[in-house]
């Protein structure tokens, strides 16, 4: 598993293999997470169009979160590699900042 790319505060992007995942941040006072796993389509338009695709993609499920309920994956960070690959994610980024 490792993370792909993100967009803070709203969604993250893994990949495991042919697999891709996005994780959306949900909610205003209190905040959740969804995650499911990208259809076909939803992985070719994310190769076409990069993360203008996944950002409009998060907008519909932030907005209507109950129509990605049947594809949400239920315990997604309990998933072998899922935390590891979060964490060394944030450490590339966090080192990113410290040298801009």
């Amino acid at each position: 598993m490792k993370v792909v790319e993100e967009s803070p505060w709203s969604w993250m992007l893994l990949a495991e293999g042919a697999e891709m995942f996005l994780s959306v941040v949900c909610g205003t006072v209190a905040v959740h997470e969804i995650e499911f796993a990208l259809a076909p389509e939803e992985i070719e338009g994310y190769a076409r169009e990069g993360k203008a695709f996944l950002d409009r993609l998060a907008e519909r499920v932030i907005g209507m979160p109950g129509t990605f309920g049947a594809r949400r994956i239920p315990d997604f960070h309990d998933r072998p590699g899922v935390e590891e690959a979060i964490a060394a994610w944030r450490k590339i980024a966090d080192a990113a900042k410290g040298q801009g």
